[in-house]
């Protein structure tokens, strides 16, 4: 790895040309400037790369290195995340979505943050939520309360509350390169849930997920958004898989009563509020129907 590179920013689009502009000016008006900038995207079927490549003319000066790509076919979110790290020479990774938006000081704050705690690979922080037209909306105070008592946890710890609930919020990720690649970066398995799944395997792996309390990135709620959409059908094959593969076998090891506590716990939540739907036994149940019954 470059060690002269501390921070690879991976910008990650597909459709986004409403708002790319946006993004690429937060990062390029960081406050800290030592990065690399990467942009990939997933064969959108927009101009996205095309406004890109325009204010790529005028401002690729601003960094220390620049790599655009631009897919000719669809891979889904966890491939294209996964193809901005194979080429990242950064010691750390700031992923960030085409419509959301750095803080002036997000990279500074980070950085300053594991200089002061050396022993940190996984950080997060605070988000403003933001409309369509960049209003702020103040309606996400709980989570961040729940986020706070959460990185307090031990790794084990953090890792059974992750079986309940998925108090990380990815967009604020800074992760070291070296880690993320140790455990295997994003898993593929799964073709558009990235974030859930390498919590889940890193805390599992030993890592302490640390916070930084303040907010570093801007995190756009418009009607394109997953977040804003809920967990649409082709993110279902995922949820499932999610299910099945990572937190089935450590609920099997547990008794009724926890497996009971955990949906009650999952049920209740906002953030994933819509799991309860689709990982009740009932939904399961016909899940399972659907697949044993698909002929290929």
């Amino acid at each position: 790895m470059n060690k002269d590179i501390r921070v690879s920013v991976i910008l990650i689009t597909y459709n986004s040309s409403l708002y790319i502009i946006e993004a690429l000016e937060s990062i390029k008006n960081q406050s800290y400037r030592d990065f690399e900038l990467i942009i990939s995207d997933d064969c959108s079927s927009d101009n996205t790369c095309y406004l890109i490549e325009q204010w790529l003319v005028t401002n690729r000066s601003f960094f220390k290195n620049v790599i655009l790509i631009c897919s000719d076919h669809n891979l889904g979110i966890v491939k294209n995340c996964n193809r901005g790290l194979d080429i990242a020479k950064g010691q750390w990774i700031k992923m960030l979505a085409g419509d959301d938006l750095l803080l002036p000081d997000c990279i500074a704050n980070n950085i300053s943050f594991i200089n002061k705690f050396p022993d940190t690979k996984f950080l997060f922080s605070g988000a403003l939520f933001i409309k369509e037209t960049n209003e702020s909306i103040q309606s996400f105070e709980l989570m961040k309360s729940k986020q706070k008592y959460y990185f307090e946890l031990s790794p084990k710890s953090q890792f059974r509350q992750l079986i309940k609930y998925n108090f990380v919020f990815a967009p604020t990720a800074f992760i070291n390169n070296q880690v993320l690649k140790n455990i295997g970066r994003f898993d593929e398995t799964f073709r558009n849930i990235e974030d859930y799944p390498l919590w889940i395997k890193a805390t599992r792996s030993g890592y302490k997920l640390d916070y930084l309390e303040m907010d570093t990135v801007a995190y756009r709620i418009h009607s394109n958004t997953i977040a804003a959409q809920g967990y649409s059908y082709k993110l279902k094959n995922d949820l499932f898989n999610i299910f099945y593969k990572l937190l089935l076998p450590e609920l099997s090891l547990n008794n009724a009563l926890y497996l009971l506590d955990t949906y009650l716990n999952i049920s209740a939540s906002i953030y994933n509020i819509n799991f309860i739907r689709y990982f009740s036994p009932l939904y399961l149940l016909n899940l399972f129907k659907l697949k044993l019954g698909k002929k290929d």
